[in-house]
């Protein structure tokens, strides 16, 4: 399994959603936002992808079954509370985040021109 270097992420629709959202509230000129959906490490992803996507489990890491699946509570968090009040933002979860990642990935392998 890959190291947890940095268990933090944002959907990318998030953070597009954010860049439109502080262009039109006036509020938020000359501040900036941390963004961040939450925590997310392998372990979880790989678990979510054999119950969500059997036909991928024979593609996941040696071991995958037997590594350690931490909760949001273990990682520190980013306070994003600013981005949520005058950005009006509402964070997806992980699995959102790797749901979309990979259908969208399934549907690139499916092109004629993908060489995996």
């Amino acid at each position: 399994m890959p190291g947890d270097r940095l268990p933090l992420f944002c959907h990318v629709s998030d953070v597009a959603e954010a860049h439109v959202r502080a262009l039109s509230h006036p509020q938020a000129g000359g501040k900036s936002f941390l963004l961040c959906g939450g925590a997310f490490n392998w372990a979880l992803g790989a678990s979510y992808i054999a119950e969500h996507y059997p036909q991928l489990r024979e593609r996941l890491p040696k071991g995958w079954e037997k590594a350690e699946k931490k909760g949001q509570e273990a990682y520190a968090r980013l306070d994003t509370t600013l981005a949520e009040e005058i950005l009006e933002m509402k964070f997806k979860g992980w699995e959102e985040m790797l749901k979309d990642c990979i259908d969208d990935l399934l549907k690139l392998e499916q092109k004629p021109e993908w060489d995996a």
